[in-house]
């Protein structure tokens, strides 16, 4: 017998789009089917690019919890869900658009992956957005993330050069 109602994953892409916690603690505390967190629309969108980009803010902690992706990019302009929280501009928004970029950069979200537009996060922040205060903040906030994100990925300096089998410092041996 065909069920003609939505599929998981289709809820899943509601729920985090009208912000309805019930609906994804059920969907994601079922355990008799692996729902797919990951799952697109038809335009290639996460449940995680929708939680942001309607500002979902009780399903995306939640939803942050599971095994989603955090770097995803969706189809159409290769936005990941950091791009979308950083396009969040309107002044009414910007505490909010800066609790969901803190979220998503707590959770691992990459501020230099690049957009088909070769737009990094930081970059998708202008006019107005980038200049009132919060989006001064935010600015602050997305560097200071690539910054630790490259100094990550070169690994600790100190701990290179911290040779203890030859006695001594590096400094003694000139």
């Amino acid at each position: 017998m065909a069920d003609d109602g939505a599929s998981p994953e289709e809820q899943l892409l509601f729920a985090c789009r009208s912000d309805n916690l019930d609906l994804f603690t059920t969907l994601t505390s079922t355990s008799d089917t692996q729902l797919n967190v990951n799952t697109t629309d038809s335009i290639g969108r996460t449940p995680l690019h929708l939680a942001v980009m309607y500002q979902s803010t009780d399903v995306l902690p939640q939803l942050l919890e599971e095994e989603v992706d955090v770097d995803l990019q969706e189809s159409k302009e290769g936005d990941t869900p950091l791009h979308s929280a950083c396009r969040l501009g309107e002044e009414e928004d910007e505490e909010r658009r800066n609790w969901i970029v803190d979220q998503l950069l707590s959770s691992g979200a990459d501020p230099r992956v690049r957009n088909h537009s070769n737009q990094k996060p930081v970059d998708v922040l202008v006019g107005a957005a980038k200049e009132r205060p919060l989006g001064q903040e935010l600015y602050r906030m997305l560097r200071e993330a690539e910054a630790q994100a490259g100094f990550s990925q070169k690994g600790d300096i100190v701990d290179e050069d911290d040779d203890e089998s030859d006695g001594g410092t590096p400094s003694d041996d000139d």
